[in-house]
């Protein structure tokens, strides 16, 4: 079972990843890209050189860089291709560019010589969701936040709506919040494609706004797309936020959520999980390592990038990845909820790769930090995790009293959680290799 960011939930299920192929709708390479390839946007293929040329001149006088022939292949077709990109999602996002422009409806992303690539002038900008620059943002503050969600209480909901009716009726205040604030309330009444549209006309600039407007609807519309599972498009808005954000902060919050993006994606047609790991490395650079909020940000990006190789069925590597996390975030009270589900994870695949005492180490360490119900990602108990992975030890080392005991731990602490997975762990039997054990309740 995968295990979503935006709601996490338990799971150990491994993901099997299509290569990728030549084609209309190629699907995510799986694994890692070695170090003499990367990717690129084909937009054409031609058996002369002047055609290719041509092509190639074409797209470089429309302001695309960098564009470049590929050597002759067997098919003794010339291919022009646009970018150099890390990682296929960033490739992908140009081909969806192409298609929906119109420009070029048969662009398809591939992988290319990194020797070609290397000669080109940069490796491609991302497209942009919000049509900002550097100065659109100028002078804008943190991302309100409290100040647009606040605005749900029943009276200024009300004070709200009339005053966007007749944006001259509130003294001081611009349609552009007034539009914000109309689609907050779309949110609260579950439209988020209603709301979506609102925020976007403000955040692509459609209508006057200053920077700090502007930025908080651009904030809020990533917000939507991803709560529309428009994931593809959210990835590119966060990552547009994560390099214009005036406020440091701010910009890390966005590149956790970009990298949340590529995490949901991965395994799809749209990315793989070394992808992942490649954004996180990325996000990890570009993230200060010191003070307590930037780095509770560096855990759950490392964090995710640790739980990559448990996706790939690599339990040996993602138990060690879980270590690092502990390691590195234990004394950071803001990363406690990291912490938890880094031990949670971890113990779970050192009993599956039958690493007994070890697993039972990382449950007893979690236990100990007593985390909280609101310090959970949402959908995922570390505490009831951790209980239920020391009675399947107790189950695996025929351990009647510690069995009992966690059973008992399970029902007085976490009723739900029993309730929900006691006919699994009841039906648990020791099996003749630990290494055959699992943990997998939902």
């Amino acid at each position: 079972m995968k295990r979503n960011w935006t709601a996490l939930a338990v799971g150990m299920a491994m993901v099997c990843m299509a290569g990728a192929q030549e084609g209309a709708n190629p699907p995510a390479p799986t694994g890692q890209v070695p170090g003499d390839v990367v990717y690129g946007v084909q937009v054409g293929a031609f058996p002369g050189e002047a055609s290719a040329e041509a092509c190639m001149a074409a797209y470089q006088s429309r302001g695309y860089h960098p564009v470049y022939v590929l050597p002759e292949t067997e098919d003794r077709l010339l291919r022009v291709v646009y970018g150099c990109f890390s990682t296929y999602m960033e490739a992908f996002l140009y081909r969806e560019h192409f298609r929906s422009s119109g420009v070029e409806q048969g662009a398809f992303v591939r992988q290319v010589p990194a020797l070609a690539a290397a000669r080109t002038e940069n490796a491609g900008e991302l497209p942009s969701v919000f049509g900002l620059d550097e100065r659109s943002l100028e002078g804008a503050g943190r991302v309100w936040g409290p100040e647009v969600s606040g605005i749900a209480t029943d009276r200024g909901r009300s004070q709200l709506r009339q005053a966007f009716e007749d944006a001259e009726g509130a003294s001081g205040t611009s349609r552009a919040v007034l539009q914000l604030a109309e689609a907050q309330e779309r949110v609260h009444q579950a439209d988020r494609a209603g709301a979506l549209d609102l925020q976007m006309q403000v955040a692509r600039g459609e209508i006057p706004a200053s920077p700090s407007v502007r930025l908080q609807a651009c904030w809020d519309a990533a917000r939507s797309l991803r709560h529309t599972n428009r994931r593809v498009e959210a990835y590119a808005a966060y990552r547009e936020l994560a390099e214009l954000c005036p406020e440091p902060l701010d910009r890390a919050a966005c590149h956790v959520q970009a990298v949340a993006m590529l995490f949901e994606l991965a395994g799809s047609d749209h990315g793989s999980y070394s992808d992942v790991r490649l954004a996180a490395n990325r996000a990890l650079a570009a993230i200060p390592a010191s003070g307590e909020d930037f780095l509770a940000r560096r855990a759950t990006i490392e964090l995710m990038g640790a739980e990559t190789y448990l996706m790939e069925g690599n339990r040996q590597t993602a138990a060690a990845r879980m270590a690092e996390v502990e390691q590195h975030y234990r004394n950071v009270p803001a990363a406690r909820r990291e912490v938890g589900s880094a031990l949670s994870i971890m113990a779970d695949c050192l009993i599956f790769v039958g690493r007994i005492d070890e697993a039972r180490q990382a449950c007893e360490r979690l236990l100990e930090m007593r985390i909280l119900p609101e310090e959970n990602f949402r959908g995922f108990d570390v505490d009831a995790n951790a209980a239920a992975s020391l009675y399947t030890i107790a189950v695996l080392e025929r351990d009647s009293g510690e069995r009992d005991r966690w059973a008992d731990f399970l029902r007085e602490n976490h009723p739900e959680y029993w309730e929900r997975n006691s006919a699994d762990l009841l039906a648990m039997r020791p099996r003749a290799s630990v290494s055959e054990a699992s943990t997998e309740v939902e």
